[in-house]
């Protein structure tokens, strides 16, 4: 007779169901307060260090910094300080802002991506090496970027001097 009452019950609808919980969240343990901290900060890290990936952010990074997102590209040390202050020299002549972007995609892109108000990140330059050369095509491009091609007189007269020899 019991169970013929169990069946004939009469949900009341003004009672909450209880809570179904998932067997996996009954296994995590609960965080202690310094975890939970540690756990914030990583995630506002990580949205800093996502922010200052975008051409138009404020963000500067330190020479440390800069140095570590150029080696990505630059092997030789004496090619990665000229490109670092050139770099700088360029952002700071073209008053823009020597942030993570300028230093992984060169001052060409970040120009473009102001022009165009979207991200241009340069395409992907082959770390071949190139015959007769102690550097690698991808270390000549940045000495290219970020010591001539942002120069609006020097390019033109490589190009006039382009179209008179062909």
């Amino acid at each position: 007779m019991e169970n013929d009452l169990d069946k004939d019950a009469v949900v009341c609808p003004d009672e909450p169901a209880a809570p179904s919980i998932h067997p996996a969240a009954m296994k995590k343990t609960p965080l202690t307060p310094l975890e939970r901290v540690h756990r914030y900060r990583e995630r506002e890290k990580k949205k800093k260090l996502k922010a200052a990936y975008t051409y138009d952010s404020t963000l500067e990074p330190s020479k440390v910094e800069a140095r570590k997102i150029l080696e990505v590209r630059i092997q030789n040390s004496h090619v990665l300080d000229v490109v670092h202050d050139r770099l700088l020299q360029a952002a700071e002549q073209m008053a823009l802002t020597a942030n993570a972007y300028l230093f992984q995609n060169g001052i060409t892109a970040a120009l473009k991506s102001y022009e165009q108000k979207a991200a241009q990140p340069i395409a992907e330059i082959t770390d071949e090496a190139v015959p007769g050369e102690l550097l690698t095509r991808a270390e000549l491009y940045s000495i290219w970027d970020s010591s001539i091609a942002w120069r609006e007189e020097i390019c033109s007269e490589l190009e006039q001097s382009r179209s008179i020899v062909a």
